[in-house]
């Protein structure tokens, strides 16, 4: 559970997550379209969220993991340029976390 919640404040919280050029793409250009982020921080931005995407990529949750994004692209808030995911997501983050733990020997 601890990971799905880690991903999920790295998507909330900062603008700084990207993955496999089109879903770390999709997620940073929304992200630093409400945060108006810098440069870097879009470049930020893309590493962390292919780093999210690789780690899914080798617990094989591949499935769990784009659910969980579209579930956040589909449902997303910018306030205040905070951009934040919707709690409705929280299911998505679940399955995506106990993917994760399944294919972990730490537990």
């Amino acid at each position: 559970m601890r990971t799905i919640w880690t991903l999920l404040a790295c998507l909330a919280l900062t603008p700084v997550a990207a993955g496999c050029g089109g879903m770390s793409a999709e997620y940073c250009d929304r992200a630093c379209d409400c945060t108006e982020c810098s440069e870097r921080e879009y470049d930020e931005c893309l590493a962390t969220y292919d780093g999210a995407i690789d780690q899914a990529d080798i617990y094989g949750c591949d499935v769990e993991f784009e659910d969980a994004h579209l579930c956040v692209i589909d449902n997303n808030t910018c306030n205040l340029d905070v951009f934040l995911p919707e709690l409705e997501c929280a299911d998505e983050f679940q399955d995506l976390d106990e993917c994760i733990d399944r294919g972990s020997s730490l537990r």
